[in-house]
């Protein structure tokens, strides 16, 4: 969205369907202004340019850039931009997804987050929600965009809820982790999910995001990229077609994987082949 006309309203809105239905939306408002209503979720978003007005829990607040949104369930409020319009990202998680990201935080059942203000100050979880939203809106692959989001909200609540949750520190989790990278290595081609990982390993998402940084000092997302890519080197050492080998290794298109071998090796894999070939 960046580079239209500034003096233009323009939105975008789509669903995340495997996170229970989440909505996302990206919008600069030089005019449109909301109308009171509620939304029967919570609305976590981040302003990026200008200022938005709204009144939320009986005062009128100013939104500015790097503020981020944190809107329970049912509270009434509205929207407007102010002089020179403002562009925003927002999300809008239900109640269930909220509840339990507190859960596996905890370790234990919870009630629903409550966040007594609209508005924190806070830049890295405010860069941390922007980066979510991108990746969403980018179609990244469900592993990174999952582990992004669970600890994106998690760490909203830790902060900035009632009640914080105490995160419990990391112990060792070899056994665990070792675990995560063969279920990685052995579904390299698949669309794997952080949710499905945790379910096959019956640990939660928090948990499990946690342990694999806590030892490897990556994501499981970046662990699967560096496979992958080792792999489509062994491919193509050995002849294999460009098509072919992207297929083979996971990469969803073309463009996905010179960018995920150029950071690697240093070279697109078209390079990386002529050069073995002369």
């Amino acid at each position: 969205m960046e580079g239209f006309d500034p003096d233009k309203d323009r939105a975008k809105i789509w669903c995340e369907a495997q996170h229970d239905g989440l909505e996302c939306l990206h919008a600069r408002f030089t005019r449109h202004a909301y109308a009171p209503h509620v939304h029967d979720t919570y609305v976590v978003g981040v302003i990026l340019d200008g200022a938005e007005l709204f009144r939320a829990y009986g005062a009128t607040n100013v939104g500015l850039p790097g503020h981020l949104t944190a809107l329970n369930p049912d509270v009434l409020h509205d929207g407007a931009p102010g002089e020179a319009g403002y562009r925003y990202r927002t999300a809008y998680p239900s109640a269930d997804l909220m509840q339990a990201i507190a859960e596996e935080i905890r370790g234990r059942p919870a009630g629903l987050p409550f966040f007594r203000h609209p508005l924190y100050e806070d830049p890295e979880l405010a860069r941390m929600i922007e980066h979510t939203h991108k990746l969403f809106e980018a179609g990244a692959p469900r592993l990174q965009a999952d582990a992004a989001l669970v600890r994106t909200l998690g760490l909203l609540i830790a902060r900035h809820a009632d009640d914080k949750p105490f995160i419990r520190p990391v112990g060792r989790e070899r056994g665990l982790v070792a675990k995560v990278c063969r279920l990685l290595e052995d579904r390299l081609d698949e669309d794997i999910g952080l949710q499905d990982l945790a379910q096959d390993l019956n640990v939660s998402r928090f948990h499990l995001i946690r342990a694999f940084k806590s030892e490897l000092g990556v994501t499981p997302h970046a662990f699967r990229t560096s496979v992958r890519v080792q792999r489509a080197r062994g491919l193509l050492r050995g002849g294999a077609d460009l098509a072919d080998t992207a297929i083979a290794c996971g990469f969803y298109d073309q463009s996905h994987f010179n960018k995920a071998f150029k950071g690697v090796v240093g070279v697109t894999p078209g390079n990386y082949r002529a050069a073995l070939a002369a």
